[in-house]
């Protein structure tokens, strides 16, 4: 189950969502427990993207690392790296980069920069 979960939240980093997630006053998220985070300080997951006829086409590798914000408050920041490589980098040269922060006390998005 961790697997998934961890998995899921690579892809959501890695794929824009269309919209933002925003909670409205009326209808406000509801804050995960510091354990539900599927990454900890230090944990790298490297995922080898492949096509067809294509080995080796691209990484996706997410990086977690520990952090305080100005205010004190113990974040954990999540930075994903999306790359093509070998033969479809020079067909479609792509890189994609995306930096998340997360309040660690209640598992909440703080940031989300590309």
């Amino acid at each position: 189950m961790r697997r998934a979960a961890v998995w899921l939240f690579g892809a959501a980093l890695a794929v824009r969502p269309a919209c933002p997630l925003a909670a409205s006053p009326a209808h406000p998220l509801p804050a995960a427990p510091a354990h539900a985070l599927p990454l900890a300080d230090g944990e790298e997951l490297v995922y080898n993207v492949a096509w067809i006829v294509v080995p080796g086409a691209g990484r996706i590798t997410v990086d977690a690392h520990a952090a305080t914000d100005a205010g004190g408050r113990r974040t954990l920041e999540v930075l994903t790296k999306t790359e093509t490589r070998g033969l479809a980098h020079m067909l479609l040269p792509f890189e994609a980069w995306a930096n998340s922060v997360y309040d660690v006390a209640t598992g909440r998005l703080i940031r989300f920069d590309e």
